[in-house]
């Protein structure tokens, strides 16, 4: 689905769970249902941005109120930059992610500004580098995006796991920027693909070594990155009858298959279920 019509959808769905008249799941499910054509992805997309709004719903009422918008743009300038590394990014992009609608003379004059505003914050004059291109210093900041990516890298999952809080910017808005939304968006997905990569990766070497109890630890993370993935539960229920767990299995597909019937509103996973009825009958169920 084009990223417009996904964002028509969650204008609607948000238009009418934030009317607060009925229970948020309950408006959700019945949205998907007069809506079946979504696929499981843009209906695991639309829930979870549903309710990172209500969760943050006060803090956005409050940025709403307080025209704080600039504050906004300066943590989204951080964001971009610390994503960017060492690479940087050029101002016209900046300008175009920023500030769409915005006049040139007028954005330039709006990024110059908040440029200074982060020096004076930090006290400190070469808190970026670069002209054209703008790139943190990292002798004076890092974060914990290029230490996360560092860590993959390195094959350090341990400190990859612990680096990774949750999805990208989860709960930050930016109003008046479709492109930077976009692009959270995006790196959101290529962080979280980047790491269920990584464990996957390490989850088949442990699996190849026999060493399934390690096998389980890096599946168990991959599903908490996203816990209606059937692939994914499917896999850790392999590792978990390899261990000789089936009813750790039988526990894991269950779980999943409830959250898949319960946040994206439909009948379920096909494959889940027949898991499910295998294990049961292996168990004596």
């Amino acid at each position: 689905m084009y990223p417009n019509a996904l964002l028509e959808h969650a204008t609607e769905l948000l238009h009418r769970v934030l009317q607060l008249k009925h229970p948020a799941d309950g408006v959700i499910s019945d949205y998907f249902r007069a809506n079946r054509a979504l696929g499981s992805r843009e209906r695991h997309t639309l829930a979870e941005t549903t309710y990172t709004v209500l969760r943050q719903r006060p803090l956005l009422q409050h940025l709403a109120q307080s025209g704080k918008g600039e504050l906004e743009r300066r943590l989204a300038l951080l964001a971009v930059l610390a994503v960017a590394g060492e690479q940087g990014i050029s101002r016209d992009k900046l300008l175009a992610m920023l500030w769409p609608e915005s006049d040139g003379d007028k954005s330039r004059h709006a990024l110059n500004q908040i440029l200074y505003a982060q020096r004076r914050d930090f006290g400190e004059q070469q808190l970026f580098n670069g002209q054209k291109t703008v790139r943190l210093n990292p002798s004076l900041i890092t974060s914990d995006v290029a230490l996360f990516e560092r860590a993959l890298t390195d094959g350090d999952l341990e400190t990859a796991v612990r680096l990774y809080a949750g999805p990208f910017l989860d709960g930050f808005f930016l109003s008046g920027s479709s492109e930077f939304e976009i692009w959270v968006g995006d790196q959101r997905a290529r962080f979280a693909n980047r790491l269920a990569e990584s464990l996957d990766a390490a989850a088949r070497s442990a699996a190849q070594s026999n060493d399934h109890e390690t096998a389980i630890k890096w599946r168990r993370h991959a599903v908490q990155l996203d816990r209606t993935d059937a692939a994914r539960v499917l896999r850790l229920s392999d590792s978990l009858v390899l261990a000789g767990n089936r009813a750790g299995a039988l526990r894991a597909l269950n779980d999943c298959q409830n959250r898949i019937k319960q946040e994206l509103g439909v009948p379920g996973d096909p494959s889940i279920a027949r898991r499910i009825s295998e294990l049961t009958l292996e168990l004596g169920g």
